[in-house]
């Protein structure tokens, strides 16, 4: 076998003598410009061996491209024949790609600046140790690996799409406090992921980006303003989400299918969309605080969960079709801005028996109060319009006084 050893000194200037070695059963001979290589260290006596970067990795102008070594657990080195070592190629570690034996466990110098797409992906990569220069991890980078646990370090800015996706093995992840954006996909279909950090400057939560994980529990940082659809669809062992004050938008289907029983909408949320929080057969959300900037519920929002009672606020515009439809709510409160209900929006909602409307009357589209409670009654104060009186018709609710 061929190989490089060599060993950085610790503690200051210390006398180290390099030798050149052939080893043949038991027997060595000191030679010049053999291809093995022994850093002695008189002073601690000790001899450590290290594999040769030359002989295991394919490299040029400073990216690893490729891996020819033994596999197993590897250390990447910091420089290759005098030249920095400052990325990871695309492909350069892939299963059935450019890497010849597969790696268990790798550890990223902090020369490395960038990973590239699916640098490890498919590797069988159970443990990585990311350097604390990289700043960038690529599309699929680790998808398909067999990682357990990912911490991903303060100076990594972005993660892109599908990085970790289906690695089935992930458990926690904690995301550094430089990264901005998370990319589409990124954790999906890591089934066993449990737990997350989200790093404290993350702006956007790209689609999918927990679609289909284990999570239980999320905490959304301030910073961060919008939430991607599908991000945590189909989640169902999620219990409880805190929102951060910043949301504005909560994509389509971002929490549908999850486990959530109660959820509080922050007051910095602008659009709900469509099939946000929807729910499967009244089992979902029992409990919904809507922040007072929310301006449109989307198709389908809440549509088949067990909410009970809704105050809508008064800065939405739009409750869009199926909105709260086939849901368990017994009475809604209507705010003063809403303009539009949409088709089939409360249809199916068999115990809704009291709707209070505070604005004028909205336009209003058809089977939005479809199969609702027998004899529910559409509450408005006389002096608003487009009711009529006590005793019409309101698209299928009574009109009447409130009782004060």
């Amino acid at each position: 076998m061929r190989s490089f050893f060599s060993r950085p000194s610790r503690r200051g200037a210390r006398r180290r003598q390099i030798f050149s070695a052939q080893f043949d059963g038991g027997q060595s001979a000191a030679m010049c410009g053999t291809s093995i290589h022994l850093g002695c260290d008189v002073l601690e006596r000790r001899i450590v061996l290290t594999a040769s970067p030359a002989a295991d990795f394919e490299f040029s102008q400073g990216v690893i491209t490729g891996y020819y070594g033994a596999g197993g657990s590897i250390e990447i080195p910091s420089s290759i024949n005098g030249t920095r070592v400052v990325a990871i190629g695309n492909n350069a570690f892939r299963a059935n790609g450019q890497a010849t034996n597969p790696i268990t466990s790798v550890v990223i110098p902090g020369s490395v600046k960038s990973i590239g797409d699916q640098a490890f992906s498919s590797s069988g990569l159970t443990s990585v140790a990311i350097g604390r220069s990289v700043k960038t991890i690529g599309d699929y980078a680790f998808n398909g690996t067999g990682l357990t646990s990912v911490r991903i370090p303060d100076s990594v800015r972005s993660i892109g799409v599908g990085a970790f996706q289906s690695a089935r093995g992930l458990t926690s992840v904690t995301v550094g406090r430089s990264v901005q954006a998370i990319g589409d996909y990124a954790f999906q279909s890591a089934t066993s992921l449990t737990s997350v950090t989200i790093g404290r400057n993350v702006k956007s939560i790209g689609i999918g980006a927990f679609n289909g994980t284990g999570l239980t529990s999320v905490r959304i940082p301030n910073s961060v303003n919008s939430i991607g659809s599908h991000a945590f669809q189909s989640v169902t062992s999620l219990t409880s989400v805190t929102l951060g004050r910043s949301v504005k938008t909560i994509g389509d289907y971002a929490f549908d299918g999850t486990g959530l029983t109660s959820v509080t909408i922050g007051r910095s949320v602008q659009t709900i969309g469509e099939y946000a929080f929807a729910g499967r057969a009244g089992i979902g959300l029992t409990s919904v605080t809507l922040g007072r900037s929310v301006q449109t519920i989307g198709r389908g929002a809440f549509v088949a969960t067990g909410l009970t009672s809704l105050r809508i606020p008064d800065n939405v515009q739009t409750i869009g079709d199926f909105a709260f439809a086939y849901t368990g709510l017994t009475s809604v409160t209507i705010g003063r801005s809403v303009q539009t209900i949409g088709r089939s929006a409360f249809e199916d909602a068999s115990s809704l028996a009291s709707v209070e409307f505070i604005g004028a009357a909205p336009n209003v589209d058809f089977y939005a109060f479809s199969g609702v409670a027998p004899g529910a009654k559409a509450y408005r104060a006389p002096k608003l319009t487009g009711y009529g009186p006590d005793g019409a018709n309101f698209y299928g609710l009574t009109v009447a006084t409130p009782v004060k």
